[in-house]
């Protein structure tokens, strides 16, 4: 594609590492790339979330606080616009499929729930920190 896609590289890789945990291929860094050019009104990070959005890319817990946070602070987010358009993309690649589809849960599974479920609050909390810190609403 165009110099664009290497801008974002970094970020479809960590986007698709917080949502599957797993690498993607430089097609879906491509194809992720043009979907955000062409949605560039709802997908543009504002001044105010540069900061934010630069301490959500150094680590999945971020990224993961961030996001959880903005569920209630800003649901309508270019940086939650951008990881609906990852969490599309990888949704409709036969691949990842799998990560999306409803399937009879383990005793492992039902654990590794339990724990999402007990570390939610401190994760919220994390995100809403950040956002206070990082978010430059000027």
């Amino acid at each position: 594609m165009t110099e664009k896609v290497h801008i974002y590289d970094k970020e479809a890789k960590k986007i698709s590492a917080y949502l599957i945990n797993e690498n993607i291929s430089s097609d879906l860094v491509d194809l992720y790339a043009e979907c955000l050019i062409k949605k560039l009104e709802i997908t543009k990070i504002t001044d105010s979330e540069k900061t934010l959005w630069s301490i959500a890319l150094m680590h999945t817990l971020f990224l993961d606080s961030i996001d959880n946070a903005l569920r209630f602070y800003n649901s309508y987010s270019p940086i939650r616009a951008r990881i609906y358009i990852m969490a599309c993309i990888l949704e409709c690649q036969p691949t990842y499929i799998n990560y999306f589809l409803i399937e009879k849960k383990t005793i492992l599974d039902l654990l590794k729930l339990f724990i999402e479920f007990i570390l939610y609050p401190f994760k919220l909390a994390l995100g809403f920190f950040l956002i206070l810190i990082f978010h430059n609403n000027g």
